[in-house]
């Protein structure tokens, strides 16, 4: 039921709310006397609501005494700031160093610094909530001593004060509590990140240099593999030679070399595994002098292709796409006995649409030098097998190898003996690959037809008719999936390690390394020269993301700073105030509030019987001896 304006207006002065429909209007709302009544109380009050409550008096000063200021308030925002400095502190002194296990297994045993972060992040929480506590409490009692204040307005800054949902939900009446309360609820936050700050990662230290003795060649005998005719023709392969080819491409480990495992080992090698402190221990990475192929290319610009057919034409059948075929990607090896240290490799693949054009083609030589290769000894001394390998560094390419001076070729036609001979024919073997178009009529029907012969021919992608269609497989029937011989090509960007020269550079480069080793076993060489070493030992270090802390840093700093607005106005009280029952009940008139047998004074905290929030608009702090007087 609507209540008139007029009985609104002369209540304004009264603290206690005048309700209309259900409504609290407080005493400082204004309300437009020329509206008609039975409006909406939204429709009808103007209220004014301050991100800080306004001051009491038009000069108020500010004092500041023991009994009114919050020492517990700002010890624990300096506190939780301190918590940080400490948080900082421990990361510095944790960063980049061995865990605890390693440097003090003592105290490891009970402390570790993820412990010890953990501790700080659980005090940082402990103290931003005690100062909240304590500004909460000063703010709802400031607003409990300002004249005209009602119990509606006290509530509602207990809501905001106690639950973060109502501090969101505040809307109009958002202020500096509701923003205490929304920042002090993302404590959890500043917790996750902290802990991000620390964590730990292996990393290989260089402990010492050791010498190890590991087989290697830097050359091959003449008749390495195998022999010739008469005429500089590959003849006959040479068994060592065969058996390497065989081991490696028909085997799984082609990534590395196994020196020692399951009890047997390689007894021409001496990494000093027992020798202290200068050992191998892990892992030793060295030079090791090999046989390598330097690859140098050029691409040819001439090389063109047309892959039109005109049966209309006389002679059309003789054209090469119709008699064997066009290629759209080939790779192969050549040798020659008359320079019998370079190998030839090219690659060819039509890279553009359209029925003519240029080829890319890349003409490579492949020239026999000293190389040397950065190796990897590793010991795994844990697992069943225990194996104790040679690799490659993982992390380099044929690139990284350092090349020296050409091995010295022999002649091979009056000798008959070829080193690299069947090198190059079992890299053309197993390298070798195409895919043709061919186009045919046999069926009466004209049709191109895609084929792929070789390991390799599998690597590219293939594209096909103008809608861009793709394969990667099997033979193609194009003339079937609407594209004729033109509409074809190689997409080398749709997988960039598909360019041949880098994948199969990289198998040719582990299998010289692997010769390099293992033709020491039926070389005449009977010493190995020692190689200087560096033994590495993988460690777990602590490592420090400073985006965390600094985003823990952040976050801290903003709950301090809001919640420091909480104190606002504790000056204005003669002494700390609590939020017990009995005060709280004094505020809102309560029976119990008022009862003489729980008089207080003033030194306990306790207000004399008595002391309510008048009904006449003065505060009860003011007349019970918390409000301070202003002038």
């Amino acid at each position: 039921m609507s209540v008139p304006m007029k009985t609104l207006a002369s209540s304004q002065t009264s603290l206690v709310s005048v309700r209309r429909e259900g409504v609290a209007l407080d005493a400082n709302e204004e309300v437009r006397q020329d509206e008609p009544k039975g409006f909406a109380c939204s429709e009808h009050k103007h209220v004014r609501h301050d991100f800080f409550p306004p001051t009491q008096y038009p000069h108020e000063k500010i004092a500041i005494d023991k009994a009114s200021f919050p020492i517990k308030g700002f010890a624990g925002l300096i506190g939780a700031a301190l918590a940080v400095i400490c948080s900082w502190a421990l990361l510095v002194a944790s960063n980049n160093t061995q865990q605890w296990q390693e440097r003090f297994p003592t105290v490891a045993k009970v402390l570790q610094p993820s412990s010890i972060l953990s501790a700080i992040i659980s005090a940082n929480g402990i103290l931003l909530h005690l100062a909240f506590t304590e500004g909460m409490t000063i703010a709802w009692w400031l607003r409990a001593t300002k004249t005209g204040a009602t119990p509606s307005e006290l509530h509602e800054a207990w809501v905001t004060s106690t639950s973060a949902l109502g501090a969101v939900q505040s809307g109009r009446r958002f202020n500096y509590m509701a923003l205490a309360t929304i920042v002090v609820a993302i404590i959890p936050i500043n917790g996750l990140v902290l802990q991000g700050a620390l964590s730990v990662r292996p990393v290989f230290l260089n402990t010492a240099s050791v010498n190890v003795s590991v087989p290697f060649v830097n050359d091959f005998d003449p008749s390495f593999s195998g022999s010739l005719t008469a005429t500089g023709a590959l003849d006959v392969i040479s068994t060592t030679f065969s058996g390497e080819v065989y081991n490696y491409f028909a085997g799984d480990n082609k990534g590395y070399i196994v020196l020692y495992s399951n009890g047997t080992t390689d007894e021409n090698v001496d990494y000093d595994a027992d020798a202290s402190p200068t050992n191998c221990k892990e892992t030793c990475i060295f030079d090791a002098p090999g046989v390598g192929l330097y690859l140098s290319c050029d691409e040819i610009e001439d090389h063109p292709f047309n892959f039109t057919v005109d049966t209309s034409q006389p002679g059309w059948e003789e054209l090469p796409i119709v008699k064997q075929g066009l290629p759209i990607y080939s790779t192969a090896f050549g040798w020659s006995a008359s320079n019998p240290n370079t190998i030839q490799f090219n690659l060819t693949s039509k890279d553009t649409y359209g029925c003519s054009g240029q080829y890319y083609q890349l003409a490579c030589s492949l020239d026999a030098r000293h190389t040397t290769y950065n190796t990897t000894l590793h010991l795994n001394n844990s697992g069943l097998s225990g194996a104790t390998t040679l690799s490659l560094d993982p992390d380099s390419d044929y690139s990284d190898d350092l090349y020296g001076t050409p091995i010295a070729a022999n002649d091979e036609l009056s000798s008959r003996k070829t080193k690299f001979g069947f090198l190059a024919k079992a890299f053309n073997d197993y390298f070798g690959s195409s895919i043709v178009v061919q186009y045919s009529n046999a069926s009466g029907e004209p049709e191109y037809v895609l084929g792929q012969n070789g390991t390799y021919a599998n690597a590219p992608w293939i594209i096909y008719g103008q809608d861009g269609r793709e394969t990667s497989g099997d033979t193609v029937n194009l003339t079937a999936h609407g594209a004729q011989g033109c509409e074809v090509w190689i997409d080398w960007e749709r997988d960039p390690l598909s360019n041949d020269r880098d994948v199969i550079m990289a198998e040719i480069r582990r299998f010289m390394f692997r010769l390099s080793y293992e033709y020491s076993n039926s070389a005449s060489l009977t010493t190995y020269p020692p190689l200087l070493a560096r033994a590495f030992v993988t460690q777990n270090l602590y490592q420090v993301s400073w985006w965390h802390w600094v985003a823990s840093l952040a976050v801290t700093l903003v709950i301090v700073a809001c919640v420091s607005l909480t104190f606002w106005g504790f000056w204005a009280l003669t002494r700390l105030p609590t939020m017990s029952p009995l005060e709280t009940a004094q505020a809102f008139q309560a029976a119990a509030g008022s009862s003489p047998d729980l008089a207080w004074d003033q030194a306990t905290m306790s207000p004399p019987p008595g002391t309510h929030l008048a009904a006449d608009g003065r505060s009860m702090l003011s007349s019970s001896g918390m409000s301070r007087p202003m002038s």
